[in-house]
């Protein structure tokens, strides 16, 4: 008698033992298959990793499968130790991880077919590759000698240096061996960009996976990749679980990014993930950024990783002009001192753009008492709540939590309630008072949620990203 040995999503850090289906007891299962069997009172979806002649549990306690719902793995073996590498290393249920993998729709048990949508078409003109500097052209000899074997390669690269070009150049050779690539980017609103000018360079079918296509469109776009119908994936942080074969090389952009951690249920970081993954695939991995992490950096400081620089900006690019203000002897108008509020006027003369960042939205991060010095916390996460003038709420950034605004001192009943430093909001209403016939657009999170749904772009403010830009707007 051999037992199925299956995983499934449930807090228990172990495999399930069950009996073969008894419609067909002599089946030979495959592991990465998927089965539905009993778990309590109830059913579900898990995954063979093994088959075992030896059960820990009285085999008359052992239960049926009671479904077979594929005929082939869905989850190559060949990935199975990775995925326990994960599980072990983040201490993570394997079930768990092995569902983190799968579609929705397959994680709810239903078909793994693909429905056919309209016909992809090929871009009609292909964008010729750029020459090289010596740094650029240096960078890519090193990538191109490290196929077929395990090589983590820290590409550091100033803003501007062309490391997207030596990524492009790369995968062109990767594409000649017959090997396909996949591409990690941290952020959806860069996955279009990305798209656009790989787009533009190859005549391939480029796979694309982000949270904000539905359950259908992510299920018919993972079939596919397993499949070997696309070449090129280009993914946010989830899409370096997808089963590609014959992948070639891994590249992640932007390998500083915050996005690349995933902060709840499964928690791993797709940058380090990515390192597994080439390391069991033999394959190289590209980990490019301007402004490296310091794990990175160490890891390239201990000769773990090739550490690969591109001092050089591509063409006739020119760094930008960085001016630093004292503000210590003067005074500020809503966070904007005076050189700050001249080179605005400047440059609106001039019938020119301003971009103003600011690293925290809302109107104020803190509301106080100037009576007792009591500030508003949040009772959940300790943290200071974030005022929100316009929608008239206190808000933990951290946890969500929201509280409405007090009218008077929870501690000494004062009315004298004052607010410290600003937010998007706040500088908004500043410059709105200080330059009344400029058009101002404030975009943070409380004003384009969704924005790359193009459903949604109706409710956007007058200045949208990039080429969506109307050109009225004056200062964003």
């Amino acid at each position: 008698m051999k037992y199925w040995q299956i995983a499934i999503a449930s807090p228990l850090r172990q495999l399930f033992d069950y009996l073969p289906p008894e419609s067909s007891p002599a089946l030979v299962p495959t592991p990465g298959m998927r089965v539905r069997v009993p778990f309590g009172r109830r059913s579900m979806i898990g995954i063979v990793v093994r088959t075992t002649t030896h059960s820990q549990i009285d085999p008359a306690k052992l239960k049926p499968i009671l479904e077979v719902l594929d005929e082939t793995a869905l989850l190559p073996a060949s990935l199975f130790k990775f995925f326990q590498t994960l599980s072990d290393y983040y201490q993570y249920p394997l079930g768990e991880v092995l569902h983190t993998a799968l579609p929705t729709k397959l994680r709810q048990g239903k078909p793994a077919e693909i429905k056919r949508a309209k016909p992809y078409v090929l871009n009609p003109t292909i964008e010729e590759a750029l020459h090289l500097n010596d740094e650029q052209a240096l960078a890519l000899e090193v990538i191109n000698d490290s196929f077929g074997q395990f090589k983590p390669i820290l590409l550091d690269g100033v803003t501007g240096s062309g490391k997207t070009e030596v990524y492009l150049q790369a995968i062109t050779q990767c594409l000649l061996q017959k090997k396909h690539v996949l591409v990690l980017v941290p952020e959806i609103n860069l996955t279009p960009q990305t798209i656009e000018r790989f787009a533009k360079r190859f005549q391939v079918h480029i796979g694309v996976l982000h949270s904000q296509l539905n359950e259908t469109q992510r299920l018919n776009a993972w079939l596919k990749i397993k499949q070997g119908e696309v070449p090129i994936v280009i993914g946010t942080r989830s899409a370096i679980f997808v089963p590609i074969p014959q992948l070639g090389l891994l590249i992640v952009d932007e390998e500083h990014d915050r996005s690349f951690k995933q902060q709840d249920s499964f928690r791993y970081c797709a940058r380090d993930v990515a390192i597994w993954r080439a390391f069991y695939e033999k394959i190289p991995v590209v980990l490019g950024s301007a402004t490296p992490s310091l794990e990175s950096l160490h890891n390239a400081q201990q000769s773990r990783y090739q550490h690969l620089r591109l001092t050089q900006r591509a063409g006739d690019a020119k760094p930008a002009q960085v001016r630093l203000v004292d503000i210590r002897q003067g005074t500020l108008n809503n966070g904007l001192s005076a050189p700050v509020i001249e080179a605005i006027s400047h440059r609106l003369k001039k019938q020119q753009q301003v971009l103003i960042f600011l690293n925290r939205r809302g109107f104020a991060p803190v509301l106080m008492c100037h009576a007792c010095g009591w500030m508003a916390d949040c009772r959940a996460c300790s943290v200071r709540l974030t005022l929100h003038q316009k929608k008239k709420k206190l808000h933990c950034h951290y946890c969500e939590k929201i509280e409405r605004i007090p009218v008077q001192c929870p501690q000494c009943t004062s009315t004298e309630l004052h607010t410290l430093g600003q937010g998007t909001e706040r500088v908004e209403e500043a410059l709105t008072q200080l330059f009344p016939d400029a058009t101002i657009a404030r975009m943070d999170r409380d004003t384009i949620i969704g924005h790359t749904n193009d459903s949604q772009r109706s409710s956007l403010p007058t200045c949208h990203v990039g080429s969506h830009c109307r050109s009225r707007c004056r200062i964003v």
